[in-house]
C-alpha cells in the first residue's frame, strides 16, 4: 500500500455500496422513490402536503403538534407526606459449591 498517495474516503465508499446495493434490491418505481427522499425533493415531484400526511396517518398524531392546546396533567389524590419510599431490593448471591479434588 503506498502511504504517499491520497486515500478514498472509505467509511463514504461502503455507505454508496450500501446504497447501491439497496436500491438494486428493490423494484424501479422503488427504488426512484427512495432516491427522491434521498435527495429531499419528493414534493417537487409528487404533490404531498402535511395535511395529506395527518389525513392519512391519524395514528402518528401528526396533528397535535399544530394543536396550541395543552394537555392536561392529572393531579395525583394521595399526599406524598404520608407514602413511603419504594424499596429497594437486593439480589441474593448463590454459594457455589467447590469440587474436591482427588489426591
Amino acid at each position: 500500500m503506498c502511504s504517499n498517495g491520497p486515500r478514498p474516503n472509505i467509511q463514504q465508499l461502503k455507505k454508496e455500496g450500501m446504497w447501491i446495493q439497496l436500491l438494486e434490491e428493490l423494484h424501479p418505481d422503488e427504488a426512484e422513490v427512495m432516491d427522491l427522499v434521498k435527495d429531499k425533493s419528493l414534493t417537487d415531484r409528487y404533490k404531498i402536503t402535511k395535511q395529506n400526511v395527518i389525513d392519512a396517518f391519524p395514528e402518528l398524531r401528526l396533528q397535535d403538534e399544530y394543536d396550541p392546546t395543552p394537555v392536561p396533567v392529572p393531579q395525583s389524590t394521595t399526599d406524598s407526606s404520608t407514602t413511603k419510599p419504594p424499596v429497594k431490593r437486593t439480589r441474593r448471591r448463590t454459594a457455589t459449591k467447590k469440587k474436591a479434588t482427588a489426591s
